[in-house]
């Protein structure tokens, strides 16, 4: 009996899939499933099926009281576009055989491209709170008449591992589908959901897509309040121990 990690993805035969397909996968920050989640949530989608998972850490996310597949495959309505939601890590050791299985399905499927929203966090300035893309040729002269794009820029330099990289490196050998990568900084301990605008607002650059992001950016400055109180706490709790330190005591002998 084997123990090899194995994915297998599985759609209703009925139903057609379409030629773009959006990644978002469960990563530090969660700004990548935050975007695809809140796509789901606010288009009009059809769940067409799910990847199933074996000898591979994973979970079962529960919604109230019911279980529901981790990583799942939507269609949007009235869009030419499929959306991948994985509400579980895919680890960097078997990101290749996670591609292997999504391409297979991929190309029996008309997928076109591939695009993968990515949130990591990397040494950046505070300029640097914008979208980059990294993205096969293809991918860019399909978005951009002279394949750069003037509201997305470039990703400098790095490197990319685990499901985006190899997609990418894919994408490198074969004509189809192309793949762009989005990537933006993120900030631990997260969710980061100023992130998650940023990638939202690259994908909607990129296709025929538009969600109300209101409900998204008040959550973000909820989350932005509730740290920025957390920390004056923090910082006022320790500047009181700082002071109850400086303090000189009498020394107290009546129990020695």
């Amino acid at each position: 009996m084997t123990r090899e990690p194995s994915f297998d993805v599985h759609t209703a035969a009925a139903i057609d899939s379409s030629d773009i397909l959006l990644v978002g996968l469960a990563d530090i920050g969660a700004a990548n499933l935050t975007v695809v989640d809140y796509l789901v949530s606010h288009l009009e989608t059809t769940q067409i099926g799910f990847i199933e998972t074996s000898n591979v850490p994973s979970v079962t996310p529960i919604e109230g009281g019911v279980p529901r597949r981790p990583i799942r495959l939507y269609r949007v309505d009235d869009v030419p576009m499929t959306i991948l939601v994985s509400e579980v890590f895919i680890p960097v050791t078997v990101a290749d055989r996670f591609v292997g299985a999504l391409l297979e399905w991929a190309g029996g499927h008309d997928i076109d491209e591939i695009c993968v929203v990515h949130g990591t966090p990397f040494p950046h300035a505070e300029a640097e709170h914008h979208v980059f893309y990294a993205a096969t040729p293809s991918f860019r002269r399909s978005h951009w008449d002279d394949g750069e794009s003037d509201q997305i820029d470039p990703l400098p330099g790095g490197v990319l591992d685990g499901v985006a990289g190899e997609l990418l490196r894919d994408g490198l050998e074969a004509r189809q589908p192309s793949v762009g990568v989005f990537v933006t900084p993120v900030h631990l301990p997260g969710p980061d959901l100023e992130a998650a605008l940023r990638l939202l607002e690259g994908v909607e650059t990129c296709y025929p897509i538009e969600v109300d992001e209101r409900e998204l950016r008040r959550q973000s400055d909820e989350m932005k309040r509730y740290y920025e109180e957390l920390t004056s706490r923090l910082t006022a709790l320790k500047e009181r121990q700082q002071s109850v330190d400086s303090r000189d005591f009498p020394e107290d002998r009546m129990y020695m």
